[in-house]
């Protein structure tokens, strides 16, 4: 007798059963497959998109700081030259009036409108002009007879005196350089030991309409007094300003306002960068310290 005795109708709802049951599992795995596949897709677009957002942020940082340091450079930069351009000013404020003066009074005295051979006039001139320009510490005339007239600016004061230029220190060699002169001439620096200062010159020759000769004009501004209009917040300068000439010597600093003890003298009228005590004129030549970061 067979062992299957199950009727055929059975054995294939049986089947169906299992058959149905085989799709249910595919369609299970099917969809977690597909949801699998989501998640993945989803963990990549997040990756990407944070990848992009740092990159993005890495790059508006990069700028930032890129562009901070330039905008910072060029504000440093303008601030400069705003300062210097002030200082420039404040240099020509100073001292054209004194060459302009200077030159009018040459003009008087070339058309004979003040008498270059009296002493009483010639200090009213000289007297009056040192007193209106405060930046000046004296004011000289010497004519063909070899005599100078001078007003200088002593302790406060005002004083007149009149003297050959033999006896003024370099007097006669600088009367003969200002015959071939045309018009003010700003003349080197020297040391003036009564003002115990070192000196910036102008100088005119005085001529008649003809150009003859008649003598010269001198006027004059101690690099104190320069020092100070430069380095004086009150009278428009800075505080840390200086002025330099060929890149080592000083001709205007806050030190140069007092210079005793700097050692001056008619062979070294100037001190030197590194001797007026400033730390940052003095490493100024120097190769700048880089970073190592």
């Amino acid at each position: 007798m067979p062992l299957d005795t199950e009727p055929r109708e059975g054995r294939l709802r049986r089947f169906l059963r299992a058959g149905d049951r085989t799709e249910r599992v595919r369609r299970v795995l099917r969809a977690r497959l597909a949801e699998r596949r989501m998640r993945i897709r989803i963990v990549t677009a997040l990756t990407l998109g944070f990848l992009v957002v740092a990159g993005i942020a890495a790059a508006s940082f990069a700028w930032t700081v890129f562009g901070a340091g330039e905008t910072t450079e060029r504000l440093m930069l303008d601030r400069s030259r705003r300062i210097l351009d002030a200082e420039i000013r404040l240099l020509h404020d100073r001292l054209d009036p004194v060459a302009d003066q200077l030159a009018y009074v040459a003009r008087l005295a070339a058309r004979g409108r003040i008498d270059i051979t009296s002493s009483a006039a010639m200090s009213d001139v000289l007297v009056t002009f040192v007193e209106r320009l405060p930046q000046t510490s004296g004011a000289a005339f010497a004519g063909l007879d070899l005599m100078s007239y001078r007003a200088r600016r002593l302790e406060g004061r005002v004083v007149f005196d009149a003297v050959p230029v033999f006896e003024v220190p370099g007097g006669y060699e600088r009367f003969i350089k200002l015959r071939g002169e045309k018009g003010p001439v700003w003349g080197d620096i020297f040391w003036n030991p009564e003002a115990r200062q070192p000196v910036l010159n102008v100088r005119i020759p005085v001529r008649r309409e003809d150009n003859a000769f008649l003598g010269g004009l001198v006027a004059a501004v101690t690099m104190g007094d320069l020092s100070r209009q430069v380095s004086d917040p009150e009278l428009g300068g800075q505080d840390r300003s200086f002025i330099l000439v060929d890149r080592k010597f000083v001709i205007a600093h806050r030190r140069l306002v007092d210079p005793v003890g700097l050692a001056l003298s008619d062979e070294n009228p100037l001190p030197t960068i590194d001797r007026v005590g400033d730390s940052v004129l003095a490493a100024i030549w120097s190769k700048p310290v880089t970073s190592r970061l």
